[in-house]
């Protein structure tokens, strides 16, 4: 009986790295902002009153009786606060929109919105 041997062609490298290739391109297209936002703003809110509305792109710290919120690099923080656990300010940096940072003794909320319709339309709906 004779034994097949099989060596790899070009061919099968090729097809090989078209497979490897395109997950790669996906989720970089899927996971970066750039890709899905248009016009981001930080909402700050207390008491369920909107204290104010920033751009995310514009850098500075803003200061408000009993915490600091600091914006840099497309990117938001809770940097201060005079909260008990400082839970908040553990939460770290948020960059993409509906992701949130939450301080309940102040009743403070922190969330990044978009104004890109792809972001505001409803996906799905549940009874």
């Amino acid at each position: 009986m004779k034994s097949i041997s099989i060596k790899p062609t070009l061919f099968d490298f090729i097809v090989l790295f078209i497979f490897l290739l395109l997950p790669v391109t996906f989720s970089y297209f899927l996971y970066t902002n750039h890709y899905f936002i248009g016009t981001s703003f930080v909402e700050i809110y207390q008491n369920n009153n909107l204290l104010c509305k920033e751009p995310i792109s514009k850098n500075q710290e803003l200061k408000f009786h009993n915490f600091t919120v600091e914006i840099k690099d497309n990117k938001v923080r809770m940097k201060e606060s005079h909260c008990p656990y400082k839970i908040c300010v553990h939460t770290g940096w948020i960059s993409k929109p509906y992701q949130q940072i939450v301080c309940v003794p102040n009743r403070v909320l922190i969330k990044i919105t978009s104004e890109e319709k792809r972001f505001n339309k409803i996906d799905s709906v549940t009874y």
